[in-house]
């Protein structure tokens, strides 16, 4: 396969699925395809739903490019096709309710065909484990990938944690071919897989904009156990390393299941007990999701090359995968009594907020960050490579050393893109935040480095060891410095254009008016950044709201307060406790801010069915327009 047209076609394939998440959320939008959130969900505020039909298109598209270019066979590529059914079920299912009974028959067709069509390949790529054919290892495969699918499904419970899973368990799989075969057609589909799945974390990263639904996660727990059975069938993966990298999907899983089923309970019907959403409860989506990609990538990696390499130990290297992650499951009470979680009546309105000049002139921005991050980051893999060679390059290696300088650079690139520092709203303004962006420019650089040695590789020219650290050196330099440099120069230029700067604020109570305070300011007052609630019940403090952590008023907080130089505390009249209105008074007076009183409002019950209006928080509260009074507790 030509190198070039190959990264080529990948490039493509993400900026396709970006482009079409994107017009997919604003399609969510208008016609109220919109998550409600129950006494079962792990999010408070209605969200998009069904995004995962964008990048299932996205793939299947680059499949359909394969089986034209005959890279696929034609039972290879009715297999993968076979996805698109599954997504459209699944979408069926997001847009108003498919009966079980139905979706799993539906299900179980798509999967045989897919199964048959990779048993049916040809008799020179038979595995000993397929090559028998039997009807008990049909039925087998058959259930597996039927159970994975909708394992993908139930694990669907918060932001960003498939997206990360799959992001992670693609890119190994497709590691662990190149290491032992080169970069083959099986290796080409995980990567395909991937490059089509990474765009939508932009768009579902917590807090998320967009769900994937049951379109999205479907499809990939589908597309990812048809593209292992395709490696195993070609000897290029065992089934041991695939598996041993869903270890914390399906031990969370099958534990939760078993659990329920033991208890007597409806196992199929949606519930909040898996682990990841007892932890997500405690330490937020953030934290539960990006653990799992590091779990992935520190324990369950060097486990599965292990089982790659010594397949005759494949079982133990299973068993110490799945042991500490069913024990850490066990101990967190999957499966049981479903936690006490926060509930509000009060709902943020989905509508087209996000449109407009302000939004659009943070998309620009943020496209410039990235095309100028791409640029150093290819001045630096340049530079390094200048250095090693005193300034000259080897000779009749300019141009392949260009296109591997290149995607070393887009690598790197995608890389910063996805940890986010290209954004606007990137918390590291400050030099104490150097050794984390230092680690950022470090990790992107040892990422690009690694794909330019493949690509190198398979080019047949040699970069020297040293080349690779002396851009990590570089990268650390150049991304710690040019981020504080443009946060410090611009930022303050697009203030000084927007006029006054964001202003800090807490919101009192944790209840359904906090949330809709919480709501009220994220729409109509983006001057004012809310960075957390403060309530005095001890049962729901340090847990996470509507993407804000719930403080206690404590001198804790008056010490956050100073540091995060907070300008400002809302909270409605007679919503507080008796206890923590005296409280948040005298925070108040202690740290010299203005404390501010919405008007009361009359909350009313979601409907699914309802269009929302076009200011729904108007509806809310008494009068027809927010009104903030100040009271006297500034001192």
């Amino acid at each position: 396969m030509n190198a070039s047209l190959v990264l080529a076609l990948l490039i493509l394939l993400a900026l396709f699925s970006y482009l079409a998440i994107e017009h997919y959320l604003s399609f969510a939008i208008r016609k109220q395809i919109i998550d409600i959130p129950n006494h079962r969900s792990s999010h408070t505020l209605p969200v998009p739903r069904g995004g995962g039909v964008a990048f299932s298109a996205a793939f299947i598209a680059g499949i359909v490019v394969l089986a034209a270019a005959h890279v696929l066979s034609p039972l290879e590529a009715i297999a993968t096709l076979s996805g698109l059914a599954i997504a459209l079920v699944g979408y069926w299912d997001d847009l108003g309710g498919v009966p079980i009974r139905v979706r799993l028959a539906m299900q179980l067709v798509v999967v045989t065909t897919a199964v048959l069509c990779v048993f049916s390949l040809g008799s020179r790529t038979h595995t000993p484990a397929l090559e028998a054919g039997s009807m008990l290892l049909l039925g087998l495969a058959v259930l597996a990938l039927t159970w994975l699918l909708n394992l993908t499904n139930f694990m669907d419970g918060i932001d960003g944690i498939v997206t990360i899973q799959i992001v992670s368990v693609g890119a190994l799989c497709a590691g662990l071919i190149v290491l032992r075969h080169g970069f083959t057609p099986c290796a080409l589909l995980f990567v395909m897989l991937v490059a089509a799945v990474a765009p939508f974390l932009l768009f579902n990263w917590s807090p998320a904009r967009l769900f994937m639904g049951d379109a999205g996660s479907c499809f990939l727990g589908f597309t990812m156990g048809v593209l292992v059975l395709i490696a195993a069938r070609h000897q290029q993966l065992s089934l041991a390393a695939p598996i041993i990298l869903f270890g914390v999907f399906l031990s969370d899983a099958t534990l939760t299941l078993l659990t329920r089923m033991l208890r007597g309970e409806r196992w199929y019907l949606a519930h909040r007990t898996h682990a990841f959403q007892i932890l997500a409860l405690r330490f937020g989506h953030r934290r539960v999701s990006g653990s799992i990609g590091l779990v992935n990538l520190v324990w369950l990696a060097p486990l599965a090359l292990l089982a790659e390499v010594d397949s005759v130990h494949a079982l133990l290297y299973a068993a110490l995968a799945f042991l500490p992650l069913l024990a850490v499951a066990h101990l967190l009470g999957a499966g049981g009594t479903e936690p006490v979680l926060l509930r509000a009546s009060a709902t943020l309105p989905v509508r087209g907020a996000r449109s407009g000049f302000g939004i659009r002139s943070r998309r620009v921005y943020s496209g410039l960050q990235l095309a100028l991050i791409a640029v150093l980051a290819f001045g630096c893999s340049l530079l390094a490579m200048l250095l090693h060679y005193d300034g000259q390059l080897p000779v009749n290696t300019h141009f392949p050393l260009v296109s591997i300088l290149g995607t070393w650079a887009a690598v790197q690139c995608g890389v910063l893109a996805l940890m986010r520092i290209h954004r606007m709203h990137w918390r590291f303004v400050s030099i104490d935040e150097v050794p984390t962006l230092a680690v950022a420019g470090f990790v992107s650089s040892l990422t690009g480095a690694l794909a330019a040695s493949l690509l190198a590789h398979h080019d047949a020219v040699s970069i020297a060891r040293p080349i690779y650290f002396l851009d990590a050196v570089l990268s650390v330099l150049v991304f710690s410095g040019y981020h504080l440099l443009t946060n410090q120069l611009i930022g303050r230029a697009l203030r000084f254009l927007r006029g006054p700067a964001r202003q800090n604020v807490l919101i009192g109570s944790a209840d359904a008016s906090g949330i809709s305070i919480l709501s009220e300011l994220r729409l109509n007052y983006p001057n004012l950044h809310a960075i957390g609630f403060i309530d005095d019940r001890a049962e729901i403090q340090g847990f996470t709201v509507c993407g804000l952590r719930v403080l206690k008023p404590t001198r804790e907080l008056a010490r956050l307060i100073k540091k995060h130089s907070v300008q400002h505390i809302f909270v409605r009249a007679g919503s507080a406790s008796a206890t923590l209105q005296p409280m948040v008074e005298q925070l108040c007076r202690d740290a010299n801010i203005p404390l501010s009183v919405l008007s009361s409002f009359r909350p009313i019950a979601p409907h699914p069915a309802r269009a929302y209006p076009g200011n729904f928080f108007d509806d809310l509260i008494d009068t027809s327009a927010v009104r903030f009074e100040t009271t006297s507790a500034r001192g």
